[in-house]
């Protein structure tokens, strides 16, 4: 008596054909998933920098209700109280404590390339700091802060400075 065979899986080369398609797809997409972690940070320092600029405009509209315009005067919102020059947070920590300490941590002690351990670390002396646009080095001096995420170095390009006289500057190359 003759019996039929029936097929009861996938030949060899049915499934080699299937993993090296699989095995082209895979290389040509991940590069692009790969990028995106760099992309979320340097969203994520943009985000911050965002923020930093809405808190500065919350703040100057305070000081224009309270007539506090000139000069480093003390500022009382909702938010807390900060000290403004001509009615704008200015390099010293003084001003940018209340919005820095909500996110980031102080972090004198880092050298240049030690990586931040923190989600975001932040210092007051910006002299000669890389950026994209070239070195920022601030209008008086070097004064200012410089805020960087966590695993990055002062000296990476995945920043944002905020300096006198309302100078500000981004970077997001290295991110």
């Amino acid at each position: 008596m003759y019996h039929s065979k029936t097929q009861q899986g996938f030949t060899l080369i049915e499934l080699i054909v299937v993993i090296v398609i699989l095995g082209i797809l895979s290389a040509t997409v991940a590069p692009k998933f790969i990028d995106i972690s760099g992309d979320a940070i340097a969203a994520q320092v943009k985000q911050q920098y965002a923020a930093y600029q809405t808190e500065a405009k919350f703040f100057y509209l305070q000081a224009v209700i309270d007539n506090k315009l000139e000069g480093d005067q003390a500022v009382t919102s909702s938010i807390g109280t900060t000290i403004l020059r001509d009615g704008h947070p200015y390099e010293h920590d003084q001003s940018l404590n209340l919005f820095l300490n909500s996110f980031a941590t102080l972090s004198v002690s880092l050298g240049a390339n030690d990586p931040c351990p923190n989600n975001y670390c932040w210092k007051t002396d910006i002299s000669d700091t890389p950026m994209d646009t070239g070195t920022f080095v601030g209008a008086s001096g070097g004064r200012g802060v410089v805020v960087w995420p966590k695993g990055y170095t002062y000296n990476q390009r995945c920043k944002f400075v905020i300096a006198d006289n309302n100078i500000h500057d981004i970077a997001t190359s290295d991110c």
